[in-house]
């Protein structure tokens, strides 16, 4: 039987910070695939204020921290 799903892998990640409420915004492709279509803002699902790609957060930082969030547990 062939397999139902397929996957597509994404030419890149960019995360935005909004500076509002700090909410992290995931936008799939390169900064060029987004400026082609003429996307360059963002609404924050979190707090409305809009992110563009001035908010971008360094992708090696951020996987840093995400993997140092899942990693800490509390004492008891």
């Amino acid at each position: 039987m062939k397999d139902l799903f397929q996957s597509i892998e994404a030419s890149g990640l960019i995360v935005l910070e909004c500076g509002g409420c700090g909410e992290h915004l995931f936008l799939l492709g390169r900064e060029g695939d987004w400026s082609k279509e003429h996307r360059d803002a963002f609404p924050c699902r979190g707090c409305g204020k809009t992110a563009t790609l001035a908010n971008r957060v360094d992708g090696t930082a951020y996987a840093i921290e995400s993997l140092l969030q899942s990693s800490i547990r509390p004492l008891g």
